[in-house]
């Protein structure tokens, strides 16, 4: 199965092809604060009623693949709206580049807050 998905604006700007949701990008599109990478809400919407199990992001200007389960987009990523309607955005941290293994919810350790610690003075 290959579905185009589209922007607001009517532009294709992913795919779910069988079990995969994917896009390219270039450095533009990655987010620098956080440095994340995002999703248009109602595709990661399309992608679940399709049972997509992973996600997959092409940058076409560094030839890196970023990978991630699709379990893990959805428990991990947040929404924001920049002005290009409704995305979520899962922080670089949590993608595997270049083929590497797939991280999953499980496998990644839950963020620990940082003990205080008192600073020096002198």
């Amino acid at each position: 199965m290959i579905k185009d998905l589209f922007n607001e604006r009517g532009q294709p700007t992913a795919s779910i092809v069988h079990d995969t949701l994917r896009k390219t990008i270039g450095n533009a599109h990655i987010l620098t604060r956080p440095p994340a990478l995002a999703f248009d809400a109602s595709h990661v919407e399309a992608a679940a009623a399709a049972g997509v199990t992973q996600v997959l992001v092409r940058n076409k200007e560094t030839g890196r693949v970023y990978r991630v389960a699709f379990e893990t987009f959805r428990a991990r990523a947040f929404p924001l709206d920049r002005g290009a309607g409704p995305q979520l955005a899962l922080p670089l941290r949590f993608w595997r580049v270049d083929g590497d293994q797939m991280m999953t919810a499980e496998s990644q350790p839950a963020e620990q807050p940082r003990a205080a610690a008192q600073l020096a003075l002198f």
